[in-house]
């Protein structure tokens, strides 16, 4: 069955924002070039990145639909008070799931032993990384007290479990909010795709240029 179509009302809310949607195009184009030219398992590590593309790009964008929703109904009296308590809650849900989804395509581009070809020295994105292990995965075992929910900034976006046992998290280094650490992604990610083509380009013209001269 068919997605239904957007609301424009709703795709107005990442409207010159930044999206997925470069990824989901240059992961897609990278599958369909392996896909008989590699290895299987290099090729379904491409089709997993593709997905992952299409699931961060879902999630970003339905992240940016919520965070409007919660600014509004916090706003909205006691009779809007249960959407917004659910607004929280789902937008807490999709913010944690974005890391762990992230991470894992992290884990398919800077793999030293399943190396998709022409990607190499890829750049990490370091919020990510920080939260999915240390907020998320691995915290130290004196705070292993993990307080479930968001901190939600009017224009960084939600930043999940902000407190352990009570106590607000340092964060200094100004990482652990969604819409500044997606951005980071994208452009790891994209940067790492762009390179990629472009050494399948290379690849496939050398050997062109060897077939025409054995002619």
């Amino acid at each position: 069955m068919a997605p239904a179509p957007m609301p424009a009302t709703t795709a107005e809310l990442w409207n010159g924002r930044l999206t997925f949607d470069q990824c989901v195009v240059l992961s897609s184009r990278y599958y369909a070039r392996l896909a008989g030219h590699s290895t299987v398992g290099l090729t379904e590590l491409s089709r997993e990145l593709s997905e992952l593309m299409k699931q961060l790009d879902f999630m970003l964008k339905s992240i940016y639909v919520l965070h409007e929703q919660y600014w509004r109904t916090q706003k909205g009296g006691p009779e809007a008070f249960p959407l917004h308590r659910y607004t929280d809650f789902v937008m807490d849900l999709y913010a944690t799931g974005f890391y762990y989804l992230a991470h894992r395509a992290q884990s398919i581009l800077g793999s030293k032993k399943y190396v998709l070809p022409h990607v190499s020295r890829y750049r990490p994105a370091i919020g990510v990384r920080e939260v999915r292990n240390k907020i998320l995965e691995h915290p130290r075992s004196d705070e292993a007290v993990s307080i479930s929910g968001t901190a939600n900034h009017s224009h960084l976006g939600p930043r999940v479990r902000p407190s352990r046992d009570g106590q607000p998290l340092e964060n200094g280094d100004g990482r652990g909010w969604l819409f500044a650490d997606a951005a980071e992604l994208i452009g790891s990610i994209a940067d790492a795709l762009v390179r990629a083509h472009h050494g399948l380009d290379a690849e496939r013209s050398k050997a062109a240029s060897s077939v025409g001269g054995a002619t």
